[in-house]
């Protein structure tokens, strides 16, 4: 028995005696392993950042459809007209019962923040809002605000209201595709054939004109709903050749057609597409 046991003893041993040691990572091996991950994080940061981008052109195309179905709705009940010219300065409170209490659906993904601007010359009860920033209007009602990155064309409701009437009696013919909301820094906006683009990026004039959707909110694009119903991205240079109503020249001075040539633009627009 005794002799048994040794021999055990001494297997045991033997099994100790040739069980390899346990060892780390050597500085070559974790600068390796460093180096990969590195690697691996800057093949996919841009990629996630394009995504992200993307998903935010996304969140904000389906909000203009959502108020592509709120105007089309309004339009219905009302004998297919829109409101008064009169209230485009207070919108979202005349379309307020077609919408929940939920102020989201006025805010692009890349615009959700405001900031009370410095400049005392800004028109109030509004503030204008900018690329990353929303305005602030005052609506009907001194406890209701609204915070938004959509405007709208003032000359919407002015060709598609019943208050307006052509010379002749009759209403003017509006284009389906007129635009009717889009990104914008200013609650609404009226666009002139003469309206001259943004000096630099970002410029936001007391006139609401066309400064104020012309701004770089998705990679050279902003988003808009047109009158019947679509909604896609829209070049900024684009911006001057849509039917912003029945008396606007698509082919101004701004366009292709009107003359314009790549070294008019400001030099921040200029790497654009034209149209």
């Amino acid at each position: 028995m005794k002799r048994g046991k040794k021999v055990i003893r001494s297997n045991v041993s033997a099994k100790m005696r040739f069980q390899p040691e346990a060892r780390g990572f050597t500085l070559i091996e974790l600068l390796v392993v460093i180096a990969v991950i590195a690697l691996l994080m800057a093949i996919l940061l841009p990629v996630l950042g394009r995504v992200r981008k993307q998903a935010r052109v996304l969140i904000c195309q389906s909000n203009l459809r959502q108020w592509g179905v709120i105007f089309s709705m309004y339009m219905n009940d009302n004998d297919g007209k829109s409101f008064s010219a009169l209230e485009v300065r207070r919108w979202p409170t005349t379309l307020r019962s077609y919408y929940t209490d939920c102020n989201d659906l006025l805010l692009c993904p890349v615009a959700t923040r405001y900031e009370e601007a410095s400049n005392p010359l800004l028109p109030l009860p509004r503030g204008v809002g900018s690329v990353a920033k929303t305005w602030k209007m005052q609506g009907w009602g001194a406890d209701r605000v609204f915070y938004g990155s959509y405007g709208l064309n003032q000359d919407f409701p002015a060709y598609c209201s019943p208050d307006f009437l052509h010379v002749s009696g009759q209403y003017p013919r509006a284009s389906p595709t007129m635009p009717v909301l889009l990104d914008c820094v200013s609650p609404f906006a009226r666009v002139w054939r003469h309206d001259a683009p943004p000096e630099y990026e970002g410029q936001c004039t007391m006139r609401e004109d066309m400064k104020h959707f012309c701004i770089n909110r998705h990679s050279g694009c902003v988003n808009g709903l047109f009158l019947n119903a679509s909604v896609r991205r829209i070049g900024l240079k684009e911006l001057w050749i849509l039917d912003w109503s029945p008396s606007f020249d698509t082919a101004g001075p701004w366009t292709t057609a009107g003359g314009v040539e790549s070294g008019d633009w400001p030099e921040w627009m200029r790497q654009l597409k034209d149209y």
